[in-house]
């Protein structure tokens, strides 16, 4: 039995369906990630924000090992809560599996959060291996897994000595890993920060041509939460 072009039209026409699929499943997965930091997006960075401006402080009074400390607190903060769990939740779309992922993110050690972040991330486009710092342009996630977590821990543990500049690394660290990171997933999902500053609020400044449709500018609001209560 040959090939006809009646069965080349089929498969193309299944082939198109089955790539629609997958587009809207990605598209549905995207709005899930974006209702998720819309509504928690605010609360965690708030105590990111908190975390950084303490360790600031306390590196300007000499105290080291605090600083690093509350630095390694904002960036374990924002790979929980701005990365790992809504990201890999959002592959979820199901309200049942979600919730069992949820639980097992929330109970689970930090560092295992650390393993998943690059392969994440690499799924919606970002390869975090490569992002350098603004200021010094460091590798800002090797300098996180290779520098600040190690002397952490040996700070807290065993009370190493810190010096000045691995405090320093860590405060650049954090800061480096909102605005180079977690700013740049923002910027992929569409959130606005640089107009209003918050993530509960999406402004759409611009006209947009849809279809030959003219959209006049728009915004979106999230119900603003706190997962921490």
């Amino acid at each position: 039995m040959s090939y006809t072009e009646e069965d080349a039209r089929i498969d193309a026409y299944y082939e198109e369906l089955e790539r629609l699929f997958h587009q809207g499943l990605k598209s549905q997965a995207k709005e899930a990630v974006k209702s998720y930091l819309g509504r928690y997006g605010d609360a965690v960075d708030q105590r990111v924000l908190a975390s950084i401006a303490e360790a600031k402080v306390l590196l300007k009074h000499g105290h080291f090992g605090p600083s690093l400390c509350a630095a390694a607190i904002a960036v374990e903060l924002m790979i929980r809560f701005m990365l790992v769990r809504p990201l890999v939740q959002g592959a979820f779309l199901s309200d049942e599996w979600a919730a069992i992922l949820t639980d097992r993110i929330v109970t689970g050690g930090t560092a295992k959060d650390r393993e998943l972040v690059p392969a994440v991330l690499r799924q919606w486009g970002l390869d975090v291996t490569k992002v350098r710092s603004s200021t010094s342009k460091m590798l800002v996630w090797e300098s996180t897994v290779s520098q600040l977590f190690p002397s952490r821990n040996k700070y807290v543990h065993r009370y190493d000595p810190l010096p000045e500049n691995t405090a320093v690394i860590g405060v650049e660290c954090a800061e480096a890993f909102r605005h180079e990171i977690v700013g740049a997933v923002a910027k992929q999902l569409g959130f606005s920060l640089d107009i209003t500053g918050k993530w509960c609020k999406i402004d759409h400044p611009r006209e947009v041509h849809v279809r030959g449709i003219i959209v006049s500018p728009w915004s979106e609001e999230f119900e603003a939460a706190d997962p921490f209560k």
